[in-house]
Order: structure tokens, then sequence, then C-alpha cells
């Protein structure tokens, strides 16, 4: 996955990853579905000097109803783009 961070990491720096599913599956009080995971950063990509990088992180302990969340996200949007 990559995400934009305003801090410089170190390939293979663990870092912990907390966001946000936007999609229909919330909670009761209609919130978005949350995860909160440990991951290793794997590339960086600075973007703007000192200021902005794109992180690609790979997922370190996943549980599978988050993989399967992540994964529902994923096909939704590219479903969204075929047509």
């Amino acid at each position: 996955m990559k995400i934009i961070s305003s801090r410089h990491y170190k390939t293979g720096t663990i870092i912990m990853v907390n966001f946000a599913l936007p999609f229909a599956d919330k909670d009761i009080n209609n919130n978005p579905f949350e995860i909160e995971t440990r991951a290793r950063v794997i590339r960086y990509e600075e973007i703007e000097r000192d200021k902005v990088y794109h992180l690609g992180i790979e997922f370190l302990d996943l549980r599978e109803r988050q993989r399967d969340k992540i994964f529902k996200f994923i096909f939704s949007k590219m479903a969204k783009r075929r047509f």
C-alpha cells in the first residue's frame, strides 16, 4: 500500500498506521471501518523536499477481517474505474 507522510522513514522501519476505509460497512454510529496495525516501510519517495513523502508499506499484523475489508475497498474502487 502507498501512503503519504510528512515524516521521512528509512526502508525497513516499523511504523504504526491508522486509517479509515470510507465505504458501506460502517459501524452502528455510521463511522467508517478503521484499521490500526504495524507496517514495514519497503520504499519511500520524496515528493516535496523535506515536507511530503510517499511510503510503500507492507502490513505486518493484519487480522483476516481487516484484510478482507481492504480487499473489498480496493475491488470497489477498481470496479468504479471501469465505468
